[in-house]
């Protein structure tokens, strides 16, 4: 329980006394009192799950046979009826189906409390809308981090530059060197990886409005972006721009090509690919052409320890609340030379 009656979550007393949980109370953080935004004086810490349960404030624990509900208003819903269900464990951070909406009465306890959360990536290099240089490889570099929920480690992250019909493994940056131990893996996992660029740029212009048009068609709401090349809250770029408008049997017909120069299964090492590309791109700069400016699409998914990965739509994980939306993280770079 938090500080007053109005906050009240739960856990699973599984998770909470099994010594592999590692559920702690935080008194101290990094070495010194914990700060007052951080939950002084007392936090609970329940790894792998949602962030909501690692209850800030802490005043009370309970043992209970049933969820958190509290006597009295409860927060935002107001409930005024005794023993109305806790806001934050009844009637939020759940995953409701797509076809409800704040129009529709959501039957929010159809569904359970999120707890462990589902395995997610993202990129951290390169930033959206940054111009880049690719080396002499014809490659860039691409880096970011891993996490999954419940204590699955990472196993493996791959990087696209042609809306996933390509991929390229990244290399894991497991923590101090050392893999975690499968069901206590709760730290981010860094990836780096090398992606070929050159000759592919000048076959993807446009796709990130191909792109929006695959993964953000049932993306509700996502027509009101402020910004043409912006990246919406769910990880879809969201480019207006038509002088990009290369057709969607163009972008197939470009995938195909790309697809030649990489192994059976459309899956490569990031070394190899930019190795296997630099003779190609080594041919290219010979003639003296020079490669124009040209916007790529780069895509990030992980796969965890129980072999779950994430979904590329995020149309079929669509929900009112936007939570444990982890769909292919996707930015939008320039290629120059």
């Amino acid at each position: 329980m938090g500080p007053d009656s109005h906050f009240l979550v739960s856990i699973a007393v599984a998770k909470a006394l099994n010594r592999s949980g590692d559920v702690i109370l935080a008194l101290r953080m990094n070495g010194q009192e914990l700060p007052g935004q951080h939950g002084y004086p007392v936090r609970a810490i329940v790894p792998g799950h949602a962030g909501v349960r690692s209850c800030k404030w802490l005043k009370r624990i309970v043992l209970s046979a049933q969820e958190a509900v509290c006597s009295g208003g409860c927060l935002l819903r107001r409930l005024s009826a005794q023993g109305a269900p806790a806001h934050w464990q009844q009637s939020d951070y759940k995953m409701l189906p797509p076809n409800n909406d704040w129009q529709v009465k959501a039957n929010w306890q159809a569904v359970p409390a999120m707890q462990a959360m589902p395995v997610q990536s993202a990129f951290l290099q390169p930033k959206p809308g940054e111009t880049l240089k690719p080396d002499a490889t014809g490659c860039i570099t691409a880096a970011g981090y891993a996490w999954s929920g419940g204590g699955h480690n990472i196993i493996r992250v791959e990087v696209s530059a042609d809306a996933g019909k390509t991929w390229v493994s990244a290399q894991l940056q497991n923590p101090g060197g050392v893999q975690q131990p499968e069901g206590r893996a709760w730290a981010w996992v860094f990836w780096e990886a090398r992606v070929a660029v050159v000759g592919l740029a000048a076959k993807v212009v446009g796709l990130g409005q191909a792109v929006n048009a695959v993964l953000g068609a049932s993306v509700r709401g996502s027509s009101s972006s402020s910004s043409s090349s912006s990246s919406s809250s769910r990880g879809i770029a969201n480019d207006g721009d038509e002088q990009l408008g290369a057709s969607t049997q163009d972008l197939t017909s470009s995938k195909a090509e790309s697809a030649s120069a990489m192994p059976a299964g459309g899956h490569a090492d990031s070394q190899q690919a930019c190795d296997s590309s630099s003779s190609s791109s080594s041919s290219s700069s010979s003639t003296g052409a020079a490669q124009q400016p040209c916007v790529v699409v780069l895509q990030v998914k992980a796969v965890d320890g129980q072999y779950c990965s994430q979904p590329s739509d995020v149309g079929s994980i669509w929900n009112i609340r936007g939570v444990g939306c982890n769909v292919w993280h996707t930015v939008e770079v320039t290629v120059d030379g």
